[in-house]
């Protein structure tokens, strides 16, 4: 079964890229579009994976975020006794350090 006809590329390569390309396609005893094409069908997926694991770094990056909310930042302080250590972390009493007011 004959494939169907792929769509028509028309582009100019620059002389020094076209130049290169020929010699390997004289070298490999084939066209200058096979070359190309070969090129392309190495050069596609390697771009591919590379967009790929671009997307996973970024999943990750926003998956560690950690989300500041209004309510995370306001959270409750939690009911301390006169004589209990102070939730400041200075190591006194609350009735010495903070709850002096």
């Amino acid at each position: 079964m004959a494939r169907p006809p792929l769509g028509k590329l028309n582009f100019r390569l620059p002389d020094s890229l076209r130049d290169r390309a020929q010699a390997i396609a004289d070298r490999d005893n084939v066209s200058l579009n096979s070359v190309l094409l070969k090129a392309l069908e190495n050069y596609v997926p390697f771009r591919e994976r590379q967009h790929q694991d671009q997307d996973k770094k970024a999943q990750k990056r926003l998956q560690q975020r950690v989300p500041r909310t209004p309510d995370a930042l306001l959270a409750p302080v939690p009911k301390v006794g006169a004589k209990q250590r102070c939730p400041c972390g200075s190591g006194l009493q609350y009735k010495r350090c903070h709850g002096m007011n």
